[in-house]
C-alpha cells in the first residue's frame, strides 16, 4: 500500500524553511547545493524569507530548488500550484 503525503496549502517559502530547518542547512548550503552562480544565499533569502506570499514559482526555479533539495520539480510546482488554487 502506497503511502500519499499530505501537505496542507501553503507559501512554499514556508515550506522551504521547515525543509531547510529539518536538515538543519542555512540558505548558503541550500545554494551551494543548487551550485549556481545566480541562485546564491541573498537570492534564496529573498524568495524564501519574503513576506510576499505572492512570489510564484517558476519552472528554472523550481528546476534549481529541486536539485538543492532532492526533490522533483513538479513537486514544488504542484505544492505551489496547490496554495495559489487553495479555496478556489
Amino acid at each position: 500500500m502506497t503511502k500519499t503525503l499530505r501537505i496542507p496549502p501553503a507559501p512554499l517559502g514556508q515550506l522551504i524553511r521547515a525543509e531547510l530547518e529539518a536538515k538543519g542547512w542555512t540558505t548558503a548550503d541550500l545554494a551551494r547545493s543548487i551550485a549556481s552562480p545566480e541562485w546564491n544565499a541573498f537570492v534564496l533569502d529573498l524568495a524564501i524569507f519574503s513576506a510576499n506570499p505572492d512570489l510564484v514559482l517558476d519552472e528554472k526555479a523550481a528546476i534549481a530548488l529541486a536539485r538543492g533539495l532532492g526533490v522533483s520539480p513538479e513537486f514544488l510546482l504542484d505544492l505551489d500550484r496547490a496554495y495559489r488554487t487553495r479555496g478556489n
